[in-house]
């Protein structure tokens, strides 16, 4: 589920992770609440509006009809620019051997501040959903999904993210419109 550009057999060191950590100057994670991991999300991505995508996503059931308009609607959303790919590409490296590790709650952290960094690269926000679901982090799981589905309406794996996040947020409307929209996307055999 997890997308890397680098090899996956990076290991790292501390010093390692916190020199590329400082160097972004972002305010340090610490074992927040999830409600504050939420609005770091939300700062993170403030040029693109998560909550309405959410809105429209809880506004009403989509008749499969309606999907082109509503993945057209959701395309049409400013996207952020490119931040610091570079920076951002090997955070999501470290939180990848992170994830693999199974030391979710550092992925979140290695991910979050890969977002930061660079909040235009789809896969980052896949691999902090993915990470967010496996701590039980449902609100920011949702949230980067979404993030990650304004990038990219159109491909299958988000809107499997999506209904998953919004599934455990015990958001139903939501989750029941991604599963329209991955109806309509299975191909017909």
């Amino acid at each position: 589920m997890l997308n890397n550009k680098l090899s996956q057999s990076l290991l790292v060191s501390v010093s390692l992770l916190i020199l590329f950590s400082s160097s972004l100057q972002a305010q340090p994670i610490t074992k927040d609440m999830p409600e504050e991991q939420h609005e770091r999300i939300q700062e993170a991505s403030s040029v693109t509006p998560i909550t309405s995508v959410l809105e429209i996503l809880n506004q009403r059931l989509y008749k499969p009809s309606e999907l082109k308009e509503l993945l057209a609607l959701i395309q049409s959303f400013p996207r952020p620019g490119i931040g610091q790919a570079q920076m951002a590409e090997q955070l999501n490296a470290y939180g990848i051997n992170a994830f693999n590790q199974k030391d979710y709650s550092l992925a979140v952290k290695l991910f979050q501040r890969a977002a930061k960094a660079n909040p235009a690269e789809t896969s980052i926000w896949c691999n902090l959903a993915a990470s967010s679901l496996e701590t039980k982090d449902y609100a920011t799981a949702q949230s980067s999904a979404l993030q990650a589905l304004i990038l990219h309406p159109y491909k299958r794996d988000i809107w499997k993210l999506v209904q998953q996040a919004c599934a455990q947020n015990n958001n139903d409307t939501c989750r029941q419109n991604a599963e329209i929209v991955l109806k309509a996307m299975t191909p017909s055999e």
